[in-house]
């Protein structure tokens, strides 16, 4: 899942010590708030599926008996994503300064999102990746965006609906058998940038 990807993301920001804000999800990019931040957002008309990409198996697992350790790839369902990449910098007294400044801002917070990405998903399992300034005048208060194209590979995988592990016994049945509203799973999850470069977690309600 795109999910899973931009968690690493997320991990690999505080890692390296960016304190920029990660999202997914569309509803997150009109907002006005403070950058720095980068809004992960799937486009729906982007995907493709080709054939599946050679992977490292997980060997000694008995698939009859732990299905989800080393399923079969059937496919790879190529997923398109924007990263909508915002930066401000240092505020500046000259306008001209300032504009300098943002950009310098945004090429670091550029730099670390593709870093990022690069960790996250491998140089194999990411492609296509294209970009440009957003110029749209009222969506941007201040500094700059930029949005950052490419397809993410999800592989399509042999393994049994989700009454089975990870998801939980029973799971499917107790929840209309979607990951997104499994027990536990809030609307919301943010990390809190510490000194340290360790991720404090906080699920909000």
């Amino acid at each position: 899942m795109i999910e899973d990807v931009v968690n690493v993301i997320r991990k690999n920001f505080r890692a390296n010590g960016c304190p920029a804000q990660v999202e997914i999800g569309p509803q997150f990019v009109a907002e006005n708030a403070a950058p720095p931040r980068v809004v992960f957002v799937p486009v729906t008309s982007g995907d493709t599926y080709e054939p599946p990409l050679a992977v490292q198996p997980r060997y000694g697992a008995d698939p009859e008996t732990e299905p989800y350790q080393n399923p079969r790839s059937l496919a790879t369902c190529w997923a398109a994503v924007e990263a909508h990449i915002w930066a401000c910098g240092v505020a500046q007294v000259d306008a001209q300064l300032q504009y300098a400044a943002d950009r310098a801002a945004l090429g670091a917070l550029r730099n670390q999102t593709y870093q990022s990405l690069y960790y996250a998903a491998g140089m194999s399992f990411f492609r296509n990746v294209s970009g440009g300034e957003l110029t749209k005048p009222g969506l941007v208060m201040m500094g700059i965006v930029y949005v950052m194209r490419f397809q993410i590979a999800i592989p399509v995988l042999e393994i049994p609906w989700v009454q089975q592990p990870p998801f939980g016994k029973d799971a499917a049945a107790k929840t209309g058998n979607t990951w997104t509203n499994l027990p536990g799973v809030k609307p919301k999850i943010t990390e809190e940038f510490q000194p340290t470069g360790v991720p404090q977690v906080i699920i909000q309600p």
